[in-house]
């Protein structure tokens, strides 16, 4: 845990998602479904198709970074690693140390799965 790190999974699937959790500035509201919740705005995000981009310093290793893609559910997820590889340039622009996106699937074709995403906050 106390090195860079890149996580790729929500908490219900992923245990490290699970310890890193109280620290995410959009975290898992396991109360709520593991429903998405952004300490910035206050927004509440329930869709399985939303998910987050977050790129922080590591809370156990402060000269380490954490990235990480995830959703409360699958799709979530994937809608994380789909807009990443769609939009790195754009995410990636200012180079920041801190970032913290929610993104939602965009399903095109109608097979559940999404096939873009948009970054939403």
């Amino acid at each position: 845990m106390k090195n860079n790190l890149i996580v790729i999974g929500g908490p219900t699937g992923n245990t490290v998602t699970q310890e890193l959790n109280e620290y995410l500035p959009i975290y898992f509201d396991e109360k709520v479904g593991w429903s998405l919740f952004s300490k910035a705005s206050g927004k509440r995000y329930q869709d399985d198709l939303a998910g987050v981009i977050i790129k922080m310093d590591n809370p156990f290793d402060k000269e380490k970074k954490i990235l990480l893609l995830a959703g409360s559910r699958t799709r979530g997820t994937m809608a994380a690693v789909m807009a990443l590889t769609k939009h790195a340039e754009e995410i990636f622009k200012a180079n920041n140390d801190i970032i913290s996106l929610v993104v939602h699937g965009l399903d095109s074709d109608g097979d559940g799965l999404p096939d873009d995403a948009k970054i939403v906050e």
